[in-house]
């Protein structure tokens, strides 16, 4: 298992896998799924299922997986079950002073539709406030709630649980850096 070390490097992983292989996110998809019930391959069919289990991207991808169900683990064990992995950038999203949905819908790269969506079920959870925008009353304001505070805090502490727990598993901290390092190969400029 390989969970997540910090938010950035989720979101970067997964912004590079999105980019990258968005087409073969289907076929990856029905391999594992026919792996798991048994299915019999053509010999043709074999072979490409092999070449896509040591893709590293298709590593990558479960890996952000795995880590990503992890942290939600650890937030669950905290009091935080209904939050989703959906629901994370939102969190990242928000100033201390509030900041208006249009605002947060573009620091997170999601339609404001969604977002909207997003900050509603997050505001009935409990986790953040909207008021009318004082300087014009057709925006909104989202601000963290105590709760919402308290997320960020605990998923502070929960990323640095699973930082330690990629640490034991990967073999040390230079281990660590050095996946670190072949990753930013691979990002480059991009």
């Amino acid at each position: 298992m390989l969970p997540t070390v910090s938010a950035a490097l989720v979101w970067g992983i997964d912004f590079l896998l999105s980019s990258a292989s968005q087409l073969a996110k289907p076929a990856f998809a029905t391999i594992l799924r026919n792996r798991r019930e048994g299915v019999v391959y053509s010999a043709e069919v074999e072979e490409f299922r092999r070449a896509a289990a040591e893709d590293v991207g298709h590593l990558l991808r479960e890996a952000l997986h795995v880590g990503n169900e992890r942290f939600l683990e650890l937030m669950s064990a905290r009091g935080h079950e209904r939050v989703a992995m959906r629901h994370l950038p939102v969190f990242g999203a928000v100033d201390r002073d509030g900041t208006r949905i249009t605002v947060v819908a573009s620091r997170t790269d999601i339609s404001r539709q969604a977002v909207g969506q997003l900050i509603h079920e997050l505001e009935a959870l409990g986790y953040l406030t909207l008021t009318p925008d004082p300087s014009d009353r057709r925006a909104q304001i989202v601000r963290l709630t105590e709760r919402g505070m308290s997320f960020c805090t605990e998923g502070a502490e929960a990323a640095q649980a699973l930082h330690s727990e990629v640490v034991d598993r990967i073999g040390g901290e230079e281990a660590l850096d050095a996946l670190r390092a072949g990753l930013q190969r691979i990002i480059g400029d991009a």
